[in-house]
């Protein structure tokens, strides 16, 4: 009958806790870390995004009033002076540490 009223999460929490007794607390401040860190970042990435749109659509004009095709060598020039192509492959690093991402072979916990 008491097994029944045991919550079977905060049990298991328990029995977590025995081995590594400070991994809940570090999981939750780490958490709301990552969370607060999305929402910074979100609205950045959206204005980024916008960005990129613009300098698109300006080019076009450019190349409208000037009657000269911009190359895409120039483009990418002109991108890596902007600072453009340094976005990318730091969104990748992202990528490459999301939770799913990891695997036991290239994570540094303890076993």
């Amino acid at each position: 009958m008491l097994g029944r009223l045991v919550n079977p999460v905060a049990a298991l929490m328990v029995e977590i806790s025995v081995i590594d007794s400070d991994l809940g607390d570090e999981l939750r401040r780490t958490t709301r870390r990552l969370v607060a860190l999305v929402r910074l970042l979100e609205p950045v990435l959206r204005h980024f995004a916008q960005l990129e749109l613009r300098l698109e659509r300006t080019i076009a004009q450019v190349e409208e009033v000037t009657g000269q095709e911009v190359s895409d060598e120039l483009r990418n020039r002109l991108a890596g002076q902007l600072g453009i192509l340094r976005v990318r492959p730091a969104l990748e690093r992202l990528s490459q540490v999301h939770p799913d991402a990891l695997d036991e072979s290239n994570t540094d916990v303890p076993a």
